[in-house]
This record gives C-alpha cells, sequence and structure tokens, in this order.
C-alpha cells in the first residue's frame, strides 16, 4: 500500500535530521513494522546521493551556466536522457545500499567446510575439516554513533545547594569550567551539615560526570559516575548514573561494561528502564 501524505513527511524529516529523539524513537518502530516505508526509505537515500553526483556531473545542471528565454534567465530543463541516467543510478544506490546494510546487519556465519580429496590405492575418500567460526569484531564507530543517538544532556533540579550555584549555573549555560574544578575534598563543615553535604556530592559528582563527558575527558566522566552508582544513598540519582556510565562506556567503545550497566537498569522500574531495553535491542539488531 503507498504511503500517505502524513507518512512521507515523517520519512523526509527523518532523513533531513529533524526530529526530537522521542519522534525518532517512535518512527524507528514505525519503520520496523512498514516494509513500504522502508523500501521508500531506501530509494530516497539513493536518490539523494545520485542527484548530488549528477549536480556535480553534468555542467548544464549548475545555476551558473543558465539558458534565456524572452530576457529571461533560466536553468536549463531536465533532459530525458540525462533522467534516465539519474534513475540508473538511484536503482544501482538502493542495490548497493541494501548490500551494504545486508552486510553490516547479518549474524556471523561459519565458513563451509573444507573438503580435502585423498588418493589411495583404493577409491577415493573424502576427510571433511571444520573450518574455525569467524566472529565480527565489535565497530567503536558504531558504539560511539550508538552514545551520540542517546546521549542527552540532563537538565539541573529545580533546587540546589547555594555552594554549587555558581558551578551548576555554568553547566546550565554550557560552561563547564566552574564546576569542574569545584573541589569536593574540603566542604565546610556546619551544624546539619552532613546532610546537605552528601546532597551536594551526589549533585556534584553526578554532573561533574556528564560535564566530563561533553568536553571528551571520558576517563573522568567514568570516575564520578562511578562513584555515584556505588556511594549515592539517592535512589533516582543512582539510577540515572548508571544510564550515563553505560554511555560513557559505549563513547570508549567498552561495550561488556557498557551492557552491564545497561541490564542493570532493565532489571527494576526507574527513567531509564525503557531507553536502555531499545539500546540493548540496537546493539543486538547490530549483531555487537
Amino acid at each position: 500500500m503507498a504511503l500517505n501524505q502524513l507518512q512521507y513527511e515523517r520519512l523526509m524529516r527523518f532523513l533531513d535530521a529533524d526530529m526530537t529523539l522521542e519522534e525518532m524513537e517512535a518512527f524507528e518502530k514505525e519503520l520496523a513494522a512498514n516494509s513500504e516505508m522502508r523500501q521508500q526509505l531506501t530509494f530516497e537515500q539513493a536518490a539523494r546521493e545520485s542527484l548530488t553526483k549528477e549536480k556535480n556531473a553534468e555542467p548544464w545542471f549548475n545555476q551558473s551556466n543558465p539558458y534565456s528565454t524572452n530576457g529571461k534567465v533560466h536553468a536549463a530543463p531536465f533532459k530525458p536522457l540525462v533522467q534516465k541516467k539519474w534513475l540508473a543510478f538511484a536503482v544501482a544506490a538502493s542495490v548497493l545500499v541494501i548490500a551494504a546494510t545486508y552486510m553490516l546487519f547479518k549474524n556471523n556465519t561459519a565458513s563451509p567446510p573444507l573438503v580435502i580429496h585423498s588418493i589411495d590405492t583404493g577409491a577415493t575418500q573424502k576427510t571433511v575439516v571444520p573450518q574455525p567460526v569467524k566472529t565480527q569484531p565489535v565497530d567503536s564507530s558504531i558504539l560511539l554513533c550508538l552514545y551520540k543517538k542517546y546521549f542527552i544532556k540532563d537538565t539541573l533540579p529545580d533546587a540546589h545547594p547555594m555552594l554549587l550555584a555558581d558551578a551548576l549555573n555554568g553547566y546550565d549555560n554550557g560552561n563547564y569550567t566552574a564546576l569542574q574544578k569545584f573541589d569536593l575534598s574540603n566542604l565546610p563543615q556546619t551544624r546539619g551539615s552532613a546532610d546537605e553535604n552528601q546532597e551536594i556530592l551526589q549533585l556534584a559528582h553526578y554532573y561533574k560526570g556528564i560535564a566530563f563527558l561533553e568536553t571528551a575527558n571520558d576517563t573522568k566522566a567514568i570516575e564520578h559516575l562511578q562513584w555515584m552508582v556505588g556511594k549515592s544513598t539517592d535512589k533516582n540519582y543512582k539510577q540515572k548514573s548508571r544510564w550515563y556510565l553505560a554511555l560513557a562506556y559505549l563513547k570508549i567503545g567498552d561495550k561488556a561494561n557498557a551492557v552491564e550497566q545497561l541490564k542493570r537498569l532493565t532489571n527494576t522500574v526507574n527513567t531509564y528502564t525503557t531507553r536502555a531495553k531499545k539500546l540493548m535491542e540496537k546493539m543486538s539488531q547490530i549483531n555487537l
């Protein structure tokens, strides 16, 4: 069945990267269930690539080579011969895209057994030598792409300790210097400060971890997020930290530790349970 106008518009927005994370997740569900949309997506991707190559290859397609009619300048008309050529390019590109996708997503398969023929004084005998199964190495670039897709900088709480005000305001504005330099080893000791200091430690470690991820200091990010997972007394922030810790491991290509954190998130009901399940499904689909 042909796509309706709304489906086609969403497909175009997906290709133009003009979707929020929630819209993209909803679209991917629809795409998985609709073969017509997948075929159209493949064709549109190939058509865009082919059209770009055609523009670069055909001088008449360039606006700097105009035609003139009745004193008005306009671009050259689309030529039937070139249209056929463009269509051939689109079909060829579609085949290449489908083939590349199949090679990327297919399961690991074993090589066929090697048959060795040995000749003796009697009849020919066949000796079957099994070949080892070839495993596909984890592509760290794919893990990095997943990190970029799922990472969203967390927002600040409505209220936070005054001691962290400047550091967290900087975080909110994309300036992480004050937060990253904030000293957690010498917090002031005042009456009733034990609970407040624990809150300061938790917020500082958590947002420091995200800030270091934002500035590509992944080792520091993991250090602070591990502190939260191990020592935080706030269940909500502990689970949120586990999510960002999993993303940090994805970013550096550490699949095993990323999966371990994601599994822990899926074992309980929390803010990131659904996202953790989706991310693990993605990793499973691409054979990671």
